[in-house]
């Protein structure tokens, strides 16, 4: 039972990190526009 669980909690994971992920390369990018913006 606990591997079923285990199982079906694997797609809710990746989830998870994929939209951390998304959100952490949006962060960085803007991040990344405000450094090229105060150096030129």
């Amino acid at each position: 039972m606990a591997i079923l669980i285990g199982y079906l909690e694997v797609p809710v994971i990746f989830e998870m990190f994929r939209k951390i992920y998304i959100e952490r390369a949006e962060i960085g990018n803007r991040i990344r526009v405000r450094l090229a913006g105060a150096a030129n």
